[in-house]
């Protein structure tokens, strides 16, 4: 246990370190990469740039900035080149919003692709499991912000069901907070449950044409308490899927519906930071990111060791 903890921990920081370093290269190597430069504003003359070259500690060796930065960063002093705020408080204000859109949408992906499952097992259902099949393919194949303005503009804006845009905190009203991420979590649910359904159709159709499945309809058992009995061993393998999708809309896919819908979330802090190569934003966002895909990965480790023996005794 202790061998895992240590390994999980060594990978950790080879993971940020790796992401950091990359992160900072990009910056340096990009055209009008010199943050000076950016900061002077337009036509500055060569001694304003010098001036904020020299104050911000950009005339100091690559390495030295990197590590400057580094150490900021786990400070959590790190502040926006652009804004002048501290990033690590921006992205704890705006953390919640992505965690709140991730977790909501996923769980709406996850529920309905194996509900769907559920419901057409069965030879007698051969027909609405191919419905199904292909409502799931046209599902992945959406581009999500073209989903999301679609419902936007016609769930929000035409018929004004729901908000079309923004963000209320949980804590100043909750009703609308539920109401105004409703259309987001249906944006991502909708692109995400087709891999759901596919994989737990997939695991039920493997069982139902096992031979044992004969006895089990012979002794009375339904197709759908077998389809039930069917996806316990491939709920591990469910939940794994789940937490990189998590995960993955955390740590940055997010951006395209928060820009959508104008959550505000870490996602759209991102790109915001990015059009304006704000590097110290950039950067906090991306071991954020890092951090939070490698402890997501080692929660999905133990659950489907949880889920499944097998992985306990090692077989």
């Amino acid at each position: 246990m202790a061998r895992t903890v240590a390994g999980r921990a060594v990978g950790m920081l080879a993971v940020l370190a790796v992401a950091s370093v990359a992160t900072f290269a990009v910056f340096d190597l990009l055209p009008r990469g010199d943050p000076a430069e950016r900061l002077a504003g337009r036509q500055p003359s060569a001694e304003q740039v010098q001036a904020i070259r020299h104050e911000w500690g950009f005339d100091r060796g690559v390495v030295t900035q990197y590590l400057t930065m580094m150490r900021k960063a786990f400070a959590g002093r790190l502040v926006s080149y652009q804004t002048g705020l501290e990033v690590h408080g921006e992205i704890w204000r705006r953390l919640p919003r992505t965690v709140w859109l991730a977790l909501g949408g996923m769980l709406l992906a996850g529920a309905g692709g194996v509900g769907i499952a559920l419901l057409t097992a069965g030879r007698r259902r051969r027909r609405a499991a191919a419905v199904a099949e292909g409502a799931a393919v046209v599902g992945l194949s959406l581009p999500v912000f073209w989903l999301g303005a679609v419902l936007a503009y016609v769930l929000g804006f035409e018929l004004g069901l729901l908000p079309n845009g923004g963000y209320v905190p949980f804590a100043d009203d909750p009703l609308e907070w539920l109401r105004h991420l409703v259309l987001p979590w249906i944006t991502v649910a909708v692109v995400a449950t087709g891999t759901y359904f596919l994989v737990a159709r997939a695991r039920i159709e493997e069982a139902l044409s096992e031979d044992f499945t004969r006895a089990a309809v012979a002794a009375g058992i339904g197709p759908r308490a077998l389809a039930r009995r069917a996806l316990r061993p491939a709920l591990a393998t469910l939940v794994a899927l789940w937490g990189l999708d998590f995960a993955g809309i955390v740590a940055g896919s997010a951006v395209l519906v928060e820009s959508v819908f104008d959550i505000g979330g870490v996602g759209q802090f991102a790109a915001d930071s990015m059009s304006t190569l704000d590097a110290p934003a950039v950067i906090g966002v991306t071991l954020l990111a890092a951090f939070f895909v490698v402890i997501v990965n080692a929660a999905v480790d133990g659950a489907q060791i949880a889920l499944d023996p097998r992985r306990r005794t090692g077989s």
